[in-house]
């Protein structure tokens, strides 16, 4: 599920970053560069790093939505009951259907 969209292909405006990459790091980039997945190592760090963004902030943001639904459902104060036993959901369930 994507919730936010980065822009895709804003090439006006690209900044140089330096970065410091392991050995094992830019070995298994350049595997992927010479197995055709990716023309450069430029392209696939990028790739790399616009994936990376893209799942953290879709992570954020349904964190973000799952906070305001729990904060909703706590706010409800009508018609909630609380079933206190030491059977689980599942076990409680099951109990049920097998007396139909």
């Amino acid at each position: 599920m994507k919730i936010y969209k980065l822009k895709s292909r804003e090439v006006s405006f690209l900044s140089v970053v330096p970065v410091r990459l392991s050995k094992e790091e830019i070995m298994l980039i350049d595997y992927l560069v010479k197995i055709g997945r990716f023309k450069s190592r430029n392209e696939a760090i990028r790739y790399m790093i616009k994936k990376s963004l893209q799942d953290l902030l879709d992570d954020l943001f349904v964190a973000k939505e799952t906070d305001r639904i729990v904060e909703d459902l706590l706010k409800i104060s009508e018609d909630i009951f609380i079933i206190k036993s030491e059977k689980t959901a599942e076990e409680l369930v099951r109990e049920d259907r097998e007396r139909i």
